[in-house]
């Protein structure tokens, strides 16, 4: 798992794909992009993602770690992670 495979906190994929409100392929795509490295939780999803984790009491998953990851994978997208401009 990498740090934005958030996915994987879940219990189950169907699990994360009910609470997110997403269908179960949409889920697995979603994951496999997270655990590659190449893409988070699409914003969209954020809110209802969080609401299921509050439920299911998982731990890990809150606005400050989405937020922080998408801006990191922007930042590697773009290639100005880690360095001066």
């Amino acid at each position: 798992m990498t740090e934005f495979c958030f996915v994987d906190k879940w219990p189950t994929l169907s699990a994360f794909a009910e609470d997110t409100g997403m269908t179960y392929g949409t889920a697995k795509a979603i994951r496999r992009k997270e655990r590659l490295g190449v893409a988070i939780l699409p914003d969209r999803y954020w809110r209802r993602a969080l609401l299921g984790a509050r439920r299911r009491g998982l731990r890990g998953v809150t606005l400050g770690r989405l937020a922080a990851a998408a801006e990191k994978l922007a930042e590697i997208k773009t290639g100005s992670a880690g360095g001066p401009a």
